[in-house]
């Protein structure tokens, strides 16, 4: 079981061994307990009889399966929602399947509202923000502003654009 922040399985510098997750090994004949990860990744070694079976991840809230794949079998299988189906298991064979899951992007809400001396607001448009010091990010006419981002920490920064008259508090 890995996670892959960056949601790029070419890229594997960033994918890390994941506890936690609860699998799942259906067939005919077996038909072993479900098993959870552990801090490796990895699920404890279950035995089965020759026959055909499926493996189910059971996705944690929050993360997306990007990739499921196993080796070893007479037959592969293939991978139909969050499962791998149709593993064909012949003697002595040893199937490792391996699930990458990223997780799923996040709503990043910024909003920029104008207070006067007096206790009243305005909403701001005409001005912008940065994340992360990147390109300036323009508010919509509401005052606000709405990103789908990478989960993350990030930085936000209000862009001081000739804003005559304005003072940031």
């Amino acid at each position: 079981k890995l996670i892959d922040i960056d949601g790029n399985i070419q890229n594997t510098s960033d994918q890390t061994p994941a506890s936690g997750w609860t699998f799942d090994v259906d067939g005919s004949p077996s038909n072993p307990a479900a098993t959870q990860t552990g801090s490796d990744g990895y699920t404890p070694s279950v035995e089965v009889e020759n026959g055909t079976y499926s493996v189910t991840e059971i996705t944690n809230q929050g993360y997306n399966l990007i990739s499921a794949s196993c080796s070893g079998a007479s037959n592969n299988g293939s991978l139909s929602g969050n499962s791998i189906t149709g593993i064909q298991l012949g003697s002595d064979q040893i199937v490792s399947c391996k699930f990458i899951n990223s997780p799923k992007p996040a709503t990043l809400i910024v909003n920029k509202v104008i207070k006067n001396d007096n206790g009243g607001t305005k909403v701001a448009s005409n001005f912008s923000y940065q994340i992360n010091g990147a390109t300036a990010v323009p508010f919509e006419s509401d005052g606000s502003n709405t990103q789908t981002v990478a989960t993350g920490t990030y930085t936000i920064a209000e862009v001081q654009a000739n804003q005559n008259g304005y003072i940031t508090s």
